[in-house]
């Protein structure tokens, strides 16, 4: 793990060295995140130092304008949703939240891109947060105020695109806190899902 950071976060291809990695080193990397996630998740005892790096390290590579990246590092985000979405901190919280910054930075990048690069993760991250809409609904209103102005913004329709918009037609059902955030948003869906039906 200690390599991929050096390589993602230091940008540094050896120790004490100004040798930059190129993109293919990068993305070798990220496929390495992948492997190593499940054999981190095994332990009976997390070591969230590794989880700490190899979040840090896609979150940094879907910042990067290498599409090539941003392609390889949203599916490791993915993995480590579906790997970690039920396990607990030390304090007995769900150790994903501590990594409500990186996600949710994830999640305006995300929206920027081609779906297909970026939806599952998308998807992947508002199924997580709506499961604490009940215990933190503080943290998750930021969060749905960052999917909302994605999906605002979002010009593409596709599979994704509806798949989000209708998770949060959904939510709003269900929650009406979320209902009254995203209320001007559910009135402008109409004529979109209109376009779909008609």
């Amino acid at each position: 793990v200690a390599f991929v950071r050096r390589i993602l976060l230091a940008n540094a291809l050896y120790q004490n060295s100004e040798i930059e990695p190129n993109a293919s080193v990068k993305k070798c990397c990220l496929s390495i995140c992948l492997v190593l996630l499940p054999h981190i998740a095994e332990q009976k005892h997390i070591t969230t130092e590794f989880l700490d790096d190899i979040i840090s390290s896609a979150s940094h590579s879907t910042e990067t304008d290498r599409l090539e990246l941003q392609e390889a590092s949203f599916p490791v985000l993915q993995q480590v949703i579906k790997l970690f979405r039920y396990k607990k901190s030390e304090d007995g919280g769900r150790m994903l939240d501590l990594y409500d910054s990186q996600f949710s930075q994830a999640v305006t990048i995300g929206f920027q891109l081609n779906l297909t690069v970026s939806g599952g993760f998308l998807s992947s991250y508002l199924a997580f947060i709506t499961d604490s809409l009940t215990s933190d609904s503080e943290a998750c209103s930021h969060v749905f105020t960052v999917y909302l102005n994605g999906i605002k913004e979002c010009k593409q329709r596709t599979s994704a695109y509806y798949s989000l918009a209708t998770h949060l037609c959904a939510v709003s059902m269900k929650y009406s806190n979320v209902a009254d955030m995203i209320h001007d948003f559910l009135v402008d869906l109409m004529p979109v899902f209109a376009d779909v039906f008609y």
